[in-house]
């Protein structure tokens, strides 16, 4: 994803309207803050003790501010930064402007050449010409999808350069609905499973609107993609089971018995609606395919779930001797954090930094 550069790169933005997130030591804030323009919106500061820059939950964090500063900026529609210094004395900029986002990174040799390059960062800001001599950068240019994304019934396709092009929504087929917050072997093999069912390909499925999170940042688009290969990702819209019904008839809908709770959970539906939503399904000849998942010790099923009778037909079960579910993106970053896992977040996996804990 990232191309090693030595030529110094400038931009001029077109904007005069700004919000800017540091993540850096305490230390450092007031001449930061001095050297910021007058027209930046607001600065977020988020803080952070040496002790913490030491540990994994910092970058954590430090991928949130990224991804925080080009969320705010793409739905503010302003220029967007946040900066960040890292554990290994890298510093990250996110930059956010018209259609496309940037990512630079340098590498540093000690807290004076970080907290340099920090001030001449900021006050680039405010002669609005931007140079950079980064020791890596990515560029992302994916406005259009969220432009597109208005209507309802937009699809994408991942091809081998990494971009998503416009699709034709199949109808028939698999597909395996997630945030890949990472992706993991947990959803490979819960995919192989359910094409060995169905005997027919089934995709992956990311959404740019989450039905309970924010919309999904260009910087954490261009990382969650990066770990699909050609072909293998569909991008949508649409956040709901309803509405990829409606956009992917005849499909069937590979799940976790997590998942399935939440789908007939009569909470989430108005009064009678559950059934009335369960017929849109039978009518548009959706089906779910559900995963038996292990939830405190004890093997959960299709079985243990409640499912209106005129409706079973919609719900049928991969055999436990076939996958079980016994892992999340959760569980992973948790071990992440720990210290017990090499697989961390997709950003962190792009960056490829190395910690010393």
């Amino acid at each position: 994803m990232f191309d090693p550069t030595s030529r110094s790169e400038s931009h001029k933005p077109q904007s005069q309207s700004y919000e800017v997130i540091v993540q850096a030591p305490i230390a450092w804030k007031q001449q930061i803050q001095d050297s910021l323009p007058d027209s930046v919106r607001q600065v977020v500061w988020k803080e952070s003790t040496n002790e913490e820059i030491l540990s994994h939950q910092h970058h954590l964090q430090a991928e949130d501010t990224l991804a925080l500063g080009v969320r705010a900026a793409h739905e503010f529609q302003m220029i967007g930064f946040a900066i960040v210094v890292e554990t290994n004395l890298s510093l990250m900029l996110a930059m956010h402007h018209d259609d496309l986002t940037e990512l630079h990174v340098w590498t540093l040799n000690s807290d004076r050449e970080a907290c340099d390059l920090l001030r001449s960062l900021s006050s680039q800001i405010n002669r609005q010409q931007i140079s950079f001599n980064a020791s890596f950068s990515h560029r992302v240019g994916r406005m259009d999808l969220f432009e597109e994304s208005q209507t309802p019934c937009s699809a994408w396709k991942l091809d081998e350069a990494q971009r998503f092009l416009p699709l034709t929504p199949p109808s028939g087929g698999g597909l395996l609905s997630g945030s890949f917050n990472p992706l993991h072997p947990g959803h490979e093999r819960m995919k192989a499973a359910a094409e060995e069912i169905l005997e027919q390909q089934v995709d992956y499925e990311m959404t740019l609107r989450n039905a309970d999170k924010p919309p999904l940042d260009f910087l954490s688009l261009a990382a969650r993609s990066s770990q699909f290969t050609q072909g293998d990702l569909l991008l949508t819209a649409v956040p709901t089971f309803s509405e990829k019904a409606e956009l992917f008839p005849k499909s069937t809908f590979v799940i976790g018995w997590d998942t399935a709770i939440r789908v007939l959970d009569r909470r989430f539906y108005p009064d009678g609606e559950l059934e009335s939503a369960l017929k849109q399904f039978a009518e548009r000849e959706c089906r779910f395919l559900v995963a038996a998942r292990r939830h405190r010790g004890d093997l959960q099923r299709l079985g243990n779930l409640v499912v209106p009778k005129k409706f079973r037909d919609l719900f049928i079960e991969i055999p436990p001797e076939l996958f079980e579910e016994d892992i999340s993106s959760t569980a992973i970053r948790n071990a992440w954090l720990r210290g017990d896992s090499e697989l961390g977040p997709p950003l962190h996996r792009i960056l490829n930094f190395t910690h010393n804990d």
